[in-house]
């Protein structure tokens, strides 16, 4: 099963790479974005990808009804970063 939980582990991490710039995107068409984000940016940094999931949908992808924890952390990541 290591091999299974290893091709698990990096189809999760490839999948997240592939979504996180839609939530870049979705945080940047946000019209709220400045004010929303500057509020995210005021918590502590291991609370921002929890704080982005329930104040904003930027992390839920389209066809999903809940926003993935590991985008949101990847995502605002970029954000953080000014990409």
């Amino acid at each position: 099963t290591t091999a299974m939980q290893m091709a698990s582990e990096h189809a999760e991490i490839e999948v997240t790479a592939a979504l996180a710039p839609i939530c870049v995107q979705r945080a940047k068409d946000d019209p709220q974005f400045d004010a929303t984000f500057e509020l995210i940016k005021q918590g502590r940094s291991y609370e921002r990808a929890n704080m982005m999931m329930k104040t904003t949908d930027w992390a839920t992808m389209p066809g999903s009804q809940e926003p993935t924890r590991a985008v949101a952390s990847a995502c605002m990541e970029s954000l953080e970063a000014g990409t």
